[in-house]
């Protein structure tokens, strides 16, 4: 039997078939063929066999692409068959870190949300290297709880790894200068920095997802000696649930607290130095608002912790958004409660008090020694007396002082001498306790911290002093404000939460 083209022709159906058959070849080859997440080489492969044999080719592709991403990027077979069908570009987040993090309860996210794998940072084995390097150093101050990451040059041929942990460096590791470049190179790089400016500082930021929940990092890099050093502020947002309590304030400070917070207008000042956990302080009291029928809007750098219900607002100087930018802002969108991060200049301090005048319930913390000190620094900002007396109702004044790890802590041993003085105290040296160190806490003889608070409330006497600038720096040497916190730190020594070295730590820190 002879078949022509004639034949064909006289066909339609057939050839209508036969046309079908072509147009969806080439309908498939451009949309399934020339992908990104496809070798060049496959893809000439794959435009050939679907203009060629078209839709009986198409079920090979996909089972084919499927169990190829379900091997390399180890994920379900939906989500693989989904990936296949749209294209998306293989990402073997796991590939690398396996070796260290085989069930993948540690990833770490580049600064645009991706996972983080050797092709974030480049291809080779230094590369991969220096990431598993990265890994290990992220998710151990993760585990161990540390607050801040220092990676500096030692000198020349070393690089040194420190966490800081409960307020206190610790040398975690030293590594070679090769190891610690990539290090800081791939740090920088998940960072979203320029990795060959090596000399200017540069600022960014990445996030983890850890086995306890998420956790943000905050990265600044600066040109030392012998290299560039990087500098992590670990955010642990599972860390965020804060409480009056947990922060450390004793039942009639919490009376006192919960007192202020029912006011519908006023400042509630924090006042201590860096690291005393003033932030921690703030958050525990606006949690105990009720945010959802009052408009609580926040202003920081950073933001810390996320505050539920609440509008939280993250300086950007570069941007020319600041403090006093943000609270000018914030002013016309009809708060109840503005929080203020710190207040760093005269018309910051203006503002807010002002705003805490005029109906507002204002927060705000800023850098001073006691709680006079702080009232001190707002007229040493150019602020009125009038305006201070009748805009203030709260001072906290606070440290932070290390709890004692519960499963090493012993009695402590003192001199005679200084047995005598403590005496002289109408203090029991055979209460006291004291670190020693453990498993449980890395042996470092502590776990955890707490806070130590000394609260002023102002009085109608204590305004009348303040509005005729009374109060002056004899006040704030009189030694009130230190000995508060200094008798609730020693009754904490006497229970055995906290070392007798950690009572004298907060009274020489307000000297």
């Amino acid at each position: 039997m002879n078949f022509s083209l004639t034949d064909l022709y006289s066909e339609p159906l057939l050839l209508g078939i036969i046309a079908a058959w072509f147009v969806l070849g080439i309908m498939m080859a451009s949309m399934y063929a020339w992908r990104r997440d496809s070798p060049t080489g496959q893809r000439l492969i794959n435009s050939l066999l679907f203009l060629l044999i078209g839709p009986l080719f198409f079920p090979a592709w996909l089972l084919g692409g499927t169990l190829w991403r379900m091997l390399r990027a180890r994920s379900p077979f939906v989500d693989s068959l989904k990936a296949h069908l749209a294209g998306d570009e293989l990402v073997v987040s796991r590939v690398v870190v396996e070796d260290y993090d085989p069930d993948g309860s540690f990833v770490m996210y580049d600064t645009n949300g991706q996972p983080v794998s050797s092709k974030s940072i480049g291809k080779s084995e230094k590369a991969a290297a220096g990431l598993r390097l990265t890994h290990e150093i992220i998710s151990g101050a993760v585990t161990q709880k540390a607050s801040d990451i220092l990676i500096h040059p030692v000198d020349d041929t070393t690089f040194g790894v420190r966490y800081r942990i409960n307020g206190t460096l610790r040398n975690v590791q030293e590594v070679s200068d090769d190891e610690g470049k990539s290090v800081v190179n791939s740090i920088k790089a998940i960072s979203g920095m320029d990795i060959a400016q090596r000399r200017r500082p540069q600022d960014g930021g990445f996030t983890a997802r850890a086995a306890h929940g998420n956790v943000s990092f905050r990265v600044a890099t600066a040109g030392v000696l012998n290299g560039e050093k990087v500098s992590v502020r670990v955010l642990d947002q599972s860390a965020s649930a804060f409480s009056l309590g947990s922060v450390g304030l004793s039942q009639s400070e919490q009376s006192q607290i919960k007192k202020a917070l029912s006011a519908g207008s006023g400042m509630i000042l924090v006042c201590g130095p860096t690291g005393s956990g003033k932030s921690s302080t703030v958050h525990a009291m606006l949690r105990t608002i009720d945010s959802i029928q009052r408009n609580v809007i926040t202003i920081e750098d950073p933001i810390e912790y996320i505050l539920p219900n609440a509008s939280q607002i993250e300086i950007n100087t570069k941007a020319g958004l600041t403090f006093a930018s943000a609270l000018r802002s914030v002013l016309r969108q009809d708060p109840d409660i503005i929080s203020v991060g710190e207040i760093r200049d005269a018309e910051t301090a203006q503002t807010a008090l002002q705003a805490a005048q005029t109906g507002h319930l204002v927060f705000a913390t800023v850098h001073s020694g006691s709680n006079m000190a702080a009232i001190l620094r707002l007229a040493d900002l150019g602020c009125q007396p009038e305006l201070i007396a009748s805009a203030l109702n709260v001072v906290v004044s606070q440290r932070l002082v290390r709890k004692l790890c519960d499963h090493c802590k012993a009695k402590e041993k003192f001199p005679d001498a200084e047995k005598a003085e403590l005496w002289k105290q109408a203090i029991d040296p055979d209460s006291l306790f004291g670190a020693r160190g453990c498993t449980h806490c890395h042996d470092a003889g502590y776990g955890g911290r707490t806070g130590v608070f000394d609260i002023l409330v102002l009085d109608r006497e204590l305004r009348d002093r303040i509005a005729r600038g009374a109060v002056s720096k004899e006040a704030e040497s009189s030694g009130h404000q230190m000995s508060a916190m200094q008798i609730r730190a020693t009754q904490m020594a006497l229970s055995g939460i906290v070392s007798w070295e950690e009572v004298q730590r907060v009274a020489a820190s307000g000297d």
